[in-house]
């Protein structure tokens, strides 16, 4: 984790691509493609279905891990 002052606010830049703001208790994401391969399969290109729950379920591991350092 690396962090960084940002307009006086403390932000704390995990490795996976999560964004802490500790003064506002929030975890900042972006770019998850949740349900891109439904959106795929509608067009003909294919993924594996159960790209939205891992990445939920990654995002929840950091989530849960970063609780619990606190």
């Amino acid at each position: 984790m690396k962090q960084i002052n940002f307009y006086k606010n403390k932000l704390i830049l995990d490795v996976s691509g999560v964004l802490f703001w500790p003064l506002k208790k929030a975890a900042i994401v972006s770019d998850l493609h949740l349900e891109k391969s439904s959106h795929l399969a509608q067009r003909g290109n294919f993924l594996p279905p159960y790209e939205s729950f891992e990445t939920l379920k990654k995002l929840s591991l950091v989530l849960k891990k970063k609780i619990s350092n606190n």
